[in-house]
């Protein structure tokens, strides 16, 4: 959230990430809190009534991998994003191969406290964790943000995604949106066959093809 919110600066963004990569990573992902709570405690309530490692006191969170996704594609950290993308997709994760459906995501995963139910998926029909990652995938990793005159484009595609497409509807707008992937840096930006300066998509009240090559 210090990275979203653009309150980290002087390279102290990049700090609080590597400290979630060296305190909160786990196999599964990245887990909401750590330590566990082990006790109940009135100052911060609700989550400290769960058992440790289950879902918001100390669980593998599917939000917080959603989360840290977006954070490390503002960063253009792009090998932590295909980390992300990998570890939160369900048929991509043998430790939960066969306890839940493979086509949804769940809330979370029961972290290691747990003992031998490490890896249950928690609450899969009930979440926002899609949502979430349709956000960081969306907006950070394809780089589609919403501005006033039209999208502005800054991609972060993970490495081994030599090409990329996605079409967006934005403001009467369908864009449909081709990425040439070698980098984290915008090279060049064809609308319509025409290159266009800047990486701001215009908005035009129609259909238009969009090539990105990144470099």
């Amino acid at each position: 959230w210090a990275v979203f919110s653009g309150v980290s600066h002087m390279g102290r963004e990049t700090v609080a990430m590597d400290a979630v990569e060296k305190y909160l990573s786990d196999p599964l992902g990245t887990v909401i809190s750590s330590p566990a709570y082990t006790k109940w405690d009135e100052n911060i309530g609700f989550m400290t009534l769960k058992y440790p490692g289950i879902h918001e006191n100390g669980g593998v969170y599917l939000h917080t991998i959603a989360w840290k996704i977006a954070a490390d594609a503002m960063l253009g950290r792009a090998d932590r994003v295909e980390e992300g993308i990998k570890t939160i997709l369900p048929f991509r994760n043998p430790v939960v191969d066969g306890r839940a459906e493979p086509y949804i995501m769940c809330n979370s995963y029961f972290g290691k406290q747990t003992g031998y139910r490490y890896g249950t998926p928690g609450q899969s029909w009930r979440t926002a964790a899609g949502q979430w990652f349709e956000k960081a995938l969306v907006n950070y990793v394809f780089g589609l943000l919403p501005e006033m005159e039209g999208l502005t484009v800054k991609p972060c595609l993970p490495p081994s995604w030599k090409t990329a497409s996605i079409d967006k509807r934005f403001r009467g707008t369908t864009y449909h949106i081709r990425y040439e992937n070698g980098g984290v840096k915008v090279k060049e930006i064809r609308v319509d066959g025409k290159p266009i300066k800047g990486n701001l998509l215009p908005l035009t009240g129609g259909e238009v093809d969009v090539v990105v090559v990144t470099e």
